[in-house]
């Protein structure tokens, strides 16, 4: 015999949906719950750390590497950065080509993160002086310094050239009158200090013993003399006999002119009979006055061709026939 269902008051099953949708709502603030409770605690095992990166001299925005351990990124266009972690202690390596890299430490609290503001590279700034390697040195106030792409003047005697990268870099130095100058440095970030000794040209160094001769200054004159020739005429008996002569014959050098450098590979000094390399010879010609000495017609000028030889001896070159 079929069993007949057992019929319900609309109360109760108006009672049993609401035990149902209990539930359902229970459920519902339960899984919002733990939603919540978990965004809760990656705020509280995660963070961000922030900033820009510029140069140290311009300001301008660059574009470089930020490495962490086991993670590296690049700032944008704007210079600007931006690292997801754990909250912490975290040490950051800023780098770019030409740029000294940079270390920080930061603290980065829990779930407001940290924004470090402005990172600075540096590049290399040289500055220093540039000085002549001579008897008589003068202010060096005519050069063009030279690094890569990157020039400056010489001003009085001191230059300084901004935004050289680091590294080995090859300094130019182009001056009238003056050797040409090459040297490898090392840059680094920040300010380098380097000084420039530059050696006068053969024609320049002879031009400036005959400006000592033509102004009687025989101790400069005497100053510019190899050591093998000071070697067999000492400074005073040398500027005792200039002056002796001076006073017997009065003799008065007018105007000179120098001619074309010859640099000889090996030349032989006659008076020593000693043989020197890389020896610059370059002609004299001078016009001088001796009053006792009166050629025909009158005049006491005379007109004298001779050669100068002078062996480069470290910065100096110096000549091999004191006169």
């Amino acid at each position: 015999m079929a069993r007949i269902p057992e019929l319900k008051s609309p109360l109760e099953a108006e009672a049993r949906l609401s035990r149902k949708r209990f539930w359902l709502l229970l459920a519902s603030v339960f899984g919002i719950g733990i939603a919540i409770l978990g965004v809760f605690a990656y705020r509280l095992t995660s963070s961000s750390l922030n900033g820009m990166i510029v140069d140290n001299v311009t300001g301008e925005p660059l574009i470089a590497n930020v490495r962490t351990s086991g993670k590296s990124i690049q700032s944008n266009k704007q210079g600007e950065f931006a690292l997801k972690g754990r909250p912490g202690q975290v040490r950051l390596t800023f780098s770019r080509k030409g740029y000294e890299s940079q270390k920080a430490t930061f603290d980065i609290p829990f779930l407001i993160g940290k924004n470090v503001g402005k990172i600075r590279l540096e590049n290399g700034v040289i500055t220093g002086e540039i000085k002549e390697a001579a008897v008589a040195p003068q202010t060096v106030s005519t050069a063009t310094i030279s690094i890569g792409s990157k020039s400056v003047k010489v001003n009085s005697g001191r230059y300084v050239i901004k935004g050289v990268p680091v590294g080995k870099r090859l300094l130019k130095v182009d001056s009238p009158a003056h050797e040409k100058f090459e040297e490898h440095i090392s840059v680094k970030g920040g300010g380098n200090e380097v000084l420039i000794i530059l050696s006068l040209t053969p024609k320049e160094t002879a031009r400036r013993y005959v400006q000592a001769w033509q102004s009687k200054d025989y101790g400069e004159m005497y100053d510019y003399a190899h050591p093998d020739s000071k070697a067999a005429y000492a400074r005073e008996d040398y500027v005792a006999d200039k002056m002796k002569e001076d006073k017997e014959e009065a003799f008065e050098i007018s105007s000179f002119t120098l001619g074309d450098t010859t640099v000889s590979h090996e030349w032989t000094f006659n008076e020593t009979g000693k043989t020197y390399k890389d020896v610059a010879e370059i002609e004299l010609t001078s016009t001088y006055k001796i009053p006792a000495l009166v050629v025909p017609g009158g005049s006491s000028e005379h007109t004298m061709h001779e050669k100068a030889y002078f062996v480069k001896m470290g910065h100096l070159w110096e000549n091999l026939i004191t006169r």
